[in-house]
């Protein structure tokens, strides 16, 4: 790669943004490799950017998500 190039990279869509987006009684489902990240969307990401919403999680093993639901 010659050192003038510029390298461009995309981003890539977050948890928090997927979750930002979200309506209320809305749910999204992600696989378990998302998990940390939708705990952390769930909690603090989203505590900053919505303090007025309410965001639970729930686990599914045997199918593999995660879950996410806006209550409020």
């Amino acid at each position: 790669m010659d050192n003038n190039s510029i390298i461009k990279i995309e981003p890539q869509p977050s948890v928090a943004s997927y979750v930002s987006k979200m309506k209320k009684g809305e749910s999204l489902k992600f696989e378990l490799s998302h998990t940390k990240a939708v705990r952390e969307a769930a909690g603090r990401k989203m505590k900053h950017i919505d303090p007025k919403s309410v965001y639970t999680t729930s686990v599914d093993i045997e199918n593999g998500f995660i879950e996410i639901k806006k209550e409020a």
